[in-house]
């Protein structure tokens, strides 16, 4: 679950409640004969602003709920310190995805939020993205895992099967940055567009 998802789920279901309720009240007060026109107005003003409380109330409460209860929360590294996330337990474990394209500040966000983090990612593909001189010289332009594999060696390893492209592809990145380690999947080494459906073949 997203926070984004929790909200956008809960909020039409919340509004619907609150407009039901705010409906039965103003017909209550409609209907009470003892209260003079001018009340009833301020008294109908004041009802609608409190519903706008609760119902933000109630928005924020769900969407808190909804978290506490999922077993996986997806978030990006910068909504890791969204308020919604903060109020949560620690989490078991962080797994931080494209970690080499994560500045080092970035990268803390989540990983301060579980008692053990994994970093996936490929330091011979996107760096960080930074642009400020001063941040690069300070080393800001190096990501935490780049960092965590020159640092802990024994702690990183690399994954030598991809099943992304043909064998031929393959074998330029495995040998100009990988060292040759990198092997294409039997279900990809001899794959071609054209065996897709739709795809219609050159003649070779």
């Amino acid at each position: 679950l997203t926070p984004e998802f929790v909200a956008a789920r809960r909020v039409e279901s919340l509004k619907l409640e609150a407009d039901a309720e705010l409906g039965r009240l103003l017909s209550e007060l409609a209907a009470n004969s003892k209260m003079s026109k001018p009340r009833k107005s301020r008294m109908a003003s004041f009802l609608r602003r409190q519903m706008r409380r609760t119902l933000a109330k109630r928005i924020s409460n769900g969407e808190h709920g909804a978290l506490a209860a999922a077993d996986v929360v997806l978030c990006t590294t910068s909504a890791a310190a969204d308020s919604s996330v903060l109020k949560l337990p620690l989490f078991d474990t962080v797994l931080l995805d494209e970690a080499s394209q994560a500045s080092q500040p970035n990268s803390w966000l989540p990983l301060l939020r579980g008692a053990r983090c994994v970093l996936l990612g490929d330091p011979k593909q996107l760096p960080p993205t930074v642009v400020c001189s001063e941040a690069v010289a300070g080393g800001l332009a190096v990501s935490l895992l780049e960092w965590a594999m020159a640092e802990l060696p024994s702690a990183s390893c690399m994954l030598k099967t991809q099943r992304r492209m043909h064998a031929s592809i393959c074998e330029w990145p495995s040998h100009t940055m990988y060292g040759g380690s990198l092997r294409a999947h039997p279900s990809v080494a001899t794959h071609l567009l054209a065996q897709l459906p739709g795809v219609q073949g050159s003649p070779s």
